[in-house]
């Protein structure tokens, strides 16, 4: 093994279950866990500081729009400009 660096060849299946004919993917699962323990979290955090609960729900709604669309962008830009 002198002289060769090993390498991690990265081939998961995208797909985490199949629902029927709806595929359930690693970055779908990734992006609700984020949100619903960035929910959480913000919730215990913002509580002591009067923000009610009405407020932060709002909140995350205002997050999980700028997430996906951010998300959108971002992929666009950096994986696919010349399609756009």
């Amino acid at each position: 093994m002198t002289g060769t660096i090993p390498h991690l060849v990265w081939n998961i299946d995208p797909v985490l279950w199949r629902i029927g004919p709806l595929p359930i993917r690693w970055y779908g699962v990734c992006f609700l866990v984020g949100i619903l323990l960035a929910h959480h979290l913000g919730r215990r955090l913002l509580e002591p500081d009067g923000v009610s609960r009405q407020q932060a729900d709002r909140l995350l709604g205002y997050i999980v729009v700028g997430t996906l669309v951010g998300a959108r962008l971002g992929h666009c830009l950096l994986y696919e400009p010349r399609f756009y």
